[in-house]
C-alpha cells in the first residue's frame, strides 16, 4: 500500500494502518447482499415511496478508539443506497455487525451536507469557492484541523437575506484527484460546517451543524459519517493503494473514526489537495454564503510526492489563506516557493 504520511497526533498513522488491516479482513460484496434482502432495507425503502429506486453506493466502517493505546474498535459496517431525487440525494444506511454482517438497523438519511463542487482547475488555481493548497504528485496525503465554531454570518446572509435561504456553509477537506481539473474525480474526506437559519418575528434564530463525511466523486455520493463538534481536533488521511483510494478520519474530541475504501475511474492520483470550500447547491444560484468562524481552519499538510509542486487555489469569498511560519503565501505558481509547505508546515485559513 501506499505509505500513510505520520501526522500528529502520530496516533492517527496507527489508527489508520490498523483500521485497513482489520477491514481487510470484511467481504463487502457479502455485506451489500446481507443489506438489501433485509427485511429493514425494505421496511425503509417502502416507507419512502415506490417512486424512488435505490442503488448501491458503497460503504463505509464506523470506529471507537483508545487515545490512550491508539487502536480501533469497528462498530459497524454500514451500507449505502442512494436514490437522487428532485429535492437532492436520499440515502438509505443500513447498520451491520461487523464481525457476522447481520443487519441491526436500517435508517433514511437526507445529508445535512451541500453537494461538494468539483469544477475547480486545480492547476491553475481557477475557482472562486476553493480556499487552499494543491501537491504534486501525492500518493498519500494528511492534514488535520480544529473544527471552528460557526456561526450566522455578519451581515446577515444565513437568516435575513432570501437569496441564502438560511444556509451558510464551509466545508474542510482533504483530497487527491487524478487530472487537471477535479470534475475527473476526487476522494476526499473532511467536516462540514454550517448554519442552519430560520425566521422568527423581528429576526432569525440561527443552528450550528457539525459532520464528519467522506465522498468518492462521481463514482460515490458525498456520505455523513457521525455528528462532530466545535473544538474537535480532527486527523484525516487519503492514500491509494492496490488499485483503491482509502480514507480514513479520526475526530480525537468524540474518539470516533470513519473509514471507507473504494476503487475508482479516474485511475492513480496525481493531485493532493487541502481546501475549505464554499459548497454550491444554493437553489437561487451559486454557492452557499461562507458562515463566520472564531477560529481558524490550520492545516498541517503532509504529503509524499515524487515532485514537490504546490499551487495556492483561488481564495474562496470572505476567507483568506495565510502561513503560521512564512509570509507572502500568495506568490505559489510553479515549483513550491516554500519548501517547508511541501513537507510538513502549516497554513491558516481565516475568515475574513
Amino acid at each position: 500500500m501506499g505509505a500513510i504520511p505520520t501526522s500528529a497526533p502520530s496516533c492517527s498513522a496507527q489508527l489508520t494502518q490498523l483500521a485497513q488491516n482489520q477491514s481487510a479482513g470484511i467481504n463487502y460484496t457479502t455485506a451489500a447482499e446481507a443489506a438489501n434482502n433485509s427485511s429493514a432495507y425494505h421496511l425503509v425503502a417502502n416507507g419512502l415511496g415506490s417512486n424512488l429506486s435505490f442503488s448501491y453506493d458503497g460503504a463505509y466502517n464506523l470506529w471507537s478508539f483508545s487515545q490512550v493505546s491508539c487502536t480501533p474498535s469497528i462498530q459497524s459496517v454500514d451500507v449505502v443506497f442512494t436514490s437522487t431525487t428532485p429535492l437532492g440525494v436520499e440515502n438509505i444506511v443500513v447498520t451491520e455487525n461487523a464481525t457476522s454482517l447481520a443487519v441491526t438497523s436500517a435508517r433514511a438519511e437526507i445529508s445535512p451536507l451541500q453537494t461538494v463542487s468539483h469544477t475547480q482547475n486545480i492547476e491553475h488555481g481557477g475557482g472562486g469557492n476553493w480556499a487552499g493548497y494543491t501537491f504534486v504528485t501525492s500518493e498519500a496525503v494528511a492534514a488535520e484541523w480544529t473544527v471552528p465554531n460557526v456561526g450566522a454570518d455578519s451581515s446577515g446572509h444565513c437568516g435575513a437575506s432570501i437569496a441564502w435561504n438560511g444556509y451558510c456553509d464551509i466545508a474542510a477537506w482533504v483530497g487527491e484527484s487524478a487530472a487537471g481539473t477535479g470534475s475527473s474525480g476526487i476522494a476526499q474526506t473532511g467536516t462540514d460546517q454550517a448554519d442552519i437559519c430560520t425566521p422568527t418575528l423581528g429576526g432569525y434564530i440561527c443552528t450550528s451543524i457539525y459532520a464528519a463525511w467522506y465522498e468518492f466523486f462521481p463514482d460515490q455520493s458525498n456520505h455523513p459519517c457521525f455528528a462532530a463538534s466545535s473544538g474537535d481536533k480532527i486527523s484525516v488521511s487519503v492514500s491509494y493503494s492496490s488499485s483503491q483510494y482509502h480514507l480514513a478520519l479520526w475526530d480525537f474530541g468524540n474518539s470516533q473514526g470513519c473509514s471507507s475504501a473504494a476503487s475508482m475511474a479516474m485511475g492513480s492520483p496525481y493531485y493532493g489537495q487541502f481546501e475549505t470550500e464554499n459548497p454550491p447547491g444554493n437553489p437561487n444560484g451559486g454557492n452557499w454564503e461562507t458562515p463566520t468562524f472564531g477560529t481558524a481552519f490550520t492545516f498541517y499538510p503532509e504529503t509524499i510526492a515524487t515532485h514537490q509542486y504546490a499551487w495556492l487555489v483561488s481564495n474562496s469569498k470572505n476567507t483568506q489563506i495565510t502561513q503560521v511560519t512564512v509570509d507572502a503565501m500568495y506568490n505559489i505558481t510553479g515549483n513550491c516557493q516554500h519548501p517547508a509547505l511541501c513537507t510538513t508546515n502549516a497554513f491558516d485559513v481565516t475568515h475574513n
